[in-house]
């Protein structure tokens, strides 16, 4: 019979994975983007716009990885 305790560590193993992919994608498109995209846009700051709009995910992604840590001693 399983122990009640197994059942939070299976609901954030489930998301960690969905940030892992969620992060993966991002990793994909910070060298698609850049290197296919980009370079169609006649806009000089469309490279600026896009690293500054990649690094705010990012670090939205960091908040939402590490929102459940918990300290236990």
């Amino acid at each position: 019979m399983e122990s009640t305790k197994s059942q939070p560590n299976l609901r954030r193993r489930r998301g960690f994975g969905a940030w892992l992919a969620v992060v993966g994608i991002s990793v994909v498109l910070a060298i698609v983007v850049p290197y296919a995209l980009i370079p169609f846009i006649n806009d000089p700051l469309a490279t600026y716009f896009f690293w500054t709009g990649f690094s705010l995910v990012i670090a939205l992604f960091v908040f939402w990885g590490v929102r459940s840590w918990r300290d236990d001693e």
